[in-house]
């Protein structure tokens, strides 16, 4: 066998590859948030953000008061890939590229004003209209002048050391409204970093304060913690063993009717599992591939805790947009979560308020079932083989009072709820191979058409028609990555027909 030795340098074009870097996915908000990582590992206790349009330019400024940089760690800082070493247990960074890639995505020139204690202060500064022209990476790294040690004295107000992160020229900003931006960004702040603002960190966005914005309500007290639990993982990977543990906690959310849940955000956008790293939210409302999103399981949150040291396994990207699993410790969450999400909905099912049968279905379901063969149906829901006895539905009362000659494998369920007037007119989900479809007994449609023509069988019959092949079609076409539309879908269409009932 010939081996053959590097013997070619093939360095990238610096411009090209500072332009590809603009489009790695970073969204406003998170590039912000990555840059606010970089002031906690840097032990601030202050950091403010400032958003403001100065003359035609959209300007962010991310001040701390935090321990600061020497020339050194400011030139690694202005690099792709620092090799500032990092401490997988407790740093927020990872991979060394976070102030030129998030500042890529949303500015052209980064300006970073920087000050350790009893040190002289410094001044970076990354243009990209520079490394077009030059083609080269190349940075600007000195010592300030007295403009800029003005500006940092007044916005670390007077603090003896820290840094300024100034992204100007910016001409890749979502909302330009200043407005709008800051408050979406209280929010994401108070949420991505909720537990240090518990344990004392102070953020500030245009002079707010932000608060604490914690998903899984812990501090309600009518909030049920199911499990709060630590579970061991070793895994073998190309790199080595992986030994560590995870925290999982779960909970279901107190009810508070339905426009009390809703402004509160308990829907189906925010359900799920809120993934924590180093105590830092990196994914908010995740399925993991874990269950299927369901409108039943609204109040249900969990958090995943882990370390630097799960990294691998959990397949973190740079920008922290994405997340690649691994298979086997995807299938190890999925085993300690499956039967407490399927319990958990229970719960929630047993707590909804009940509505007095007032509409027979009977005969609907019947001949919908009798025509199953012909009909596009949605798969049935993926129960878990070991699970399957204890999770499966109890028949229904029409079902036990059925004569065996008459029993016939129904396909489908029709069920009253009450779900308010702003509520969705009916909410589909699967039941094993079964369609289950939630009247909203509120909805204006189903108390004045409805209930007023339930004495016309044909009439309410070709409405549950109507309902089931919407609801059997949505099902079938339903995927964790679209399931929000079609709610958006649902929604949008039941509060129309609201407003013209009304």
């Amino acid at each position: 066998m010939v081996y053959f030795k590097p013997n070619k340098a093939t360095l990238p074009n610096p411009a090209k590859l500072m332009d590809s870097l603009r489009h790695t996915g970073y969204d406003n908000y998170n590039a912000i948030a990555d840059i606010v990582d970089n002031s906690i590992d840097a032990n601030a206790k202050n950091i403010w953000i400032e958003i403001h349009q100065e003359k035609k330019d959209f300007v962010i400024k991310v001040i701390d008061d935090g321990i600061g940089m020497n020339e050194k760690t400011l030139t690694e800082a202005l690099k792709l890939g620092s090799e500032e070493e990092k401490n997988i247990y407790s740093d927020l960074g990872r991979f060394g590229m976070g102030l030129c890639t998030a500042g890529l995505s949303m500015s052209q020139k980064t300006t970073v004003i920087t000050k350790k204690e009893n040190t002289e202060l410094r001044l970076g500064i990354n243009d990209l209209e520079w490394i077009k022209k030059l083609n080269e990476f190349k940075s600007y790294i000195g010592k300030a002048d007295g403009e800029s040690a003005k500006l940092f004295q007044d916005l670390t107000k007077g603090s003896p050391s820290g840094t300024v992160v100034i992204f100007s020229n910016s001409d890749r900003i979502q909302n330009r409204n200043q407005t709008i931006f800051a408050n979406i960004l209280k929010k994401e702040i108070g949420r991505i970093f909720r537990r240090f603002i518990e344990a004392g960190k102070n953020f500030y966005v245009n002079g707010d304060l932000v608060t604490m914005v914690d998903p899984l309500m812990l501090s309600e007290p009518d909030t049920y913690v199911y499990s709060d639990e630590v579970y061991p993982i070793k895994f073998e990977t190309p790199n080595g063993t992986i030994e560590d543990s995870i925290r999982i906690r779960m909970v279901l959310l107190p009810d508070f009717g339905g426009p009390g849940n809703e402004g509160k955000g308990i829907n189906l956008r925010n359900q799920g599992f809120y993934v924590m790293r180093n105590e830092r939210e990196l994914f908010a409302a995740q399925t993991l591939g874990v269950y299927s999103q369901d409108p039943h399981l609204n109040r249900f949150r969990s958090e995943i805790c882990f370390s630097g040291t799960v990294d691998e396994l959990m397949g973190v990207h740079f920008t922290k947009r994405s997340i690649s699993m691994s298979q086997g410790l995807r299938d190890k969450i999925k085993e300690i979560t499956r039967s407490q999400i399927a319990h958990l909905r229970s719960i929630a099912d047993e707590q909804r308020p009940k509505a007095e049968k007032e509409l027979s279905h009977d005969e609907p379901e019947k001949l919908i079932s009798k025509k199953s063969k012909l009909l596009i149906k949605p798969a049935p829901e993926k129960v878990e083989k070991e699970k399957t006895k204890q999770l499966k539905p109890k028949p229904s009362e029409r079902d036990r009072k059925e004569k065996p000659q008459e029993k016939l494998r129904r396909i489908c369920r029709f069920e009253e709820s009450k779900m308010d007037r702003i509520g969705p007119l009916f909410y589909p989900f699967m039941e094993g191979s079964k369609v289950v479809i939630r009247w909203n007994v509120d909805h204006p449609f189903y108390e004045k058409i409805l209930i007023s023509k339930r004495s016309d069988k044909t009439f309410i019959t070709a409405i549950d028609f109507l309902i089931y092949s919407m609801a059997s079609a949505e099902l079938k076409s339903r995927s964790d990555e679209n399931v929000i539309l079609f709610e958006d879908i649902r929604g949008y269409m039941s509060t129309n027909l609201r407003v013209l009932m009304d």
